[in-house]
């Protein structure tokens, strides 16, 4: 599957993006770097389908295997660490047992294993990151689209 975007313009609130083109190759790492208010985040959310172009096609991509991490985690308030790194499993209506399973290996393999029970708000900036990331790998996604991915990440982790 290769990734492309073709002759992209988006018109957003006060910033344009002009005739992006990117391929991305199957099994390709692909780093956008820019400064604040490049427009980085928003080519993610083009390429997630959550934006729509004003011109120009995004196509390769089937936007329901996207991992998608914001800079600002958008954690769900409401729900405790285990349920957020749930919340895509159980929309695909996965059984529990197998929910609890992959939860719980991602929470390990993330070094959150002990957070499963608490409040997201009650988390730190690093804790926060590493439920999203484990919540975007939950679904097993083909692209995972991460924006500043290990901004508040301890160098060891």
């Amino acid at each position: 599957m290769k990734l492309k975007l073709q002759h992209i313009n988006k018109n957003f609130k006060q910033f344009m993006l002009k005739d992006i083109d990117l391929e991305i190759e199957a099994d390709e790492y692909f780093v956008i770097l820019g400064p604040s208010g490049a427009g980085k985040t928003l080519i993610l959310e083009l390429i997630a389908g959550l934006i729509i172009p004003d011109s120009g096609e995004v196509s390769g991509v089937d936007r329901r295997k996207i991992g998608f991490i914001y800079q600002d985690y958008m954690l769900f308030p409401h729900l405790n660490v285990f349920d957020n790194i749930a919340y895509g499993l159980k929309i695909k209506k996965v059984a529990k047992v197998k929910i609890k399973i992959i939860v719980e290996h991602l929470a390990e393999q993330q070094n959150i294993g002990h957070l499963l029970e608490r409040d997201v708000s009650k988390l730190s900036g690093g804790e926060k990151q590493r439920v999203a990331i484990a919540r975007a790998m939950a679904v097993d996604p083909e692209i995972f689209l991460l924006d500043e991915p290990t901004a508040a990440l301890d160098r060891n982790l």
